[in-house]
C-alpha cells in the first residue's frame, strides 16, 4: 500500500461529493477554507483520503464515508445504540440486527449512514447503512437492519490507528 496526493481538481470533486451526499452547507466547518492536502492510499476497491495528515473519508463500493475518528462530523448523524452482548460481532464485521438496538437518535431514510455506539461509554465502534428509514426501524423486532461498512478492527480502521501513532 503506496500513499500517494490527490490533484486540486480530485480534491474539488471528492470535497463536493462529500457535500452533496451528506447535504453539508457550511464544508469550512470540516475543511480548512485554504487548500487542503489530500493523500490517500488504495485497498482492493476502496480508498482512505487522508485530509491534512488526517485519515477522514473512504470510499467504497457502497459509497463515501467518514472514517470513525471524523468525530466532529459523525457527532451530526443518526446514531443507534447497541447492547453489549452485540458489540463483539459488530467488530467482527456483523451488521447491526435488531434485537441489539437499545436506543435509535436523529432521524433518517433507508440507505442512510448510521453511527453505531456502545452502551456503556457511548463510543462509536462502526458505521453502516440503514436497510429501512427510522420510522420501519422503530417497529422492526427482529433481523438485520443496520449493514456495516466501517467497524473498529477493520482494514481501515487498522491504518487509521497507524496513522494516529505516527502523530
Amino acid at each position: 500500500m503506496r500513499k500517494y496526493s490527490l490533484k486540486n481538481k480530485e480534491v474539488r470533486k471528492l470535497i463536493k461529493d462529500f457535500i452533496e451526499f451528506y447535504k453539508v452547507e457550511d464544508p469550512s466547518e470540516y475543511f480548512a477554507k485554504s487548500r487542503n492536502k489530500v493523500d490517500c492510499i488504495d485497498i482492493d476497491k476502496s480508498r482512505i483520503y487522508f485530509i491534512d495528515e488526517r485519515p477522514n473519508l473512504l470510499r467504497t463500493e457502497k459509497g463515501l464515508f467518514p472514517t470513525l475518528i471524523f468525530e466532529e462530523f459523525l457527532a451530526k448523524l443518526p446514531h443507534v445504540i447497541v447492547d453489549i452482548g452485540a458489540i463483539g460481532h459488530i467488530c467482527n464485521g456483523a451488521d447491526v440486527m435488531a434485537p441489539g438496538i437499545r436506543e435509535i437518535n436523529g432521524e433518517f431514510m433507508k440507505a442512510s449512514t448510521i453511527v453505531v455506539k456502545e452502551e456503556k461509554y457511548n463510543k462509536s465502534i462502526a458505521l453502516g447503512l440503514s436497510i429501512y428509514d427510522m420510522q420501519e426501524l422503530k417497529s422492526i423486532k427482529k433481523g438485520k437492519v443496520i449493514e456495516n461498512v466501517h467497524y473498529v478492527g477493520d482494514i481501515f480502521w487498522e491504518l487509521v490507528v497507524k496513522n494516529k501513532a505516527k502523530s
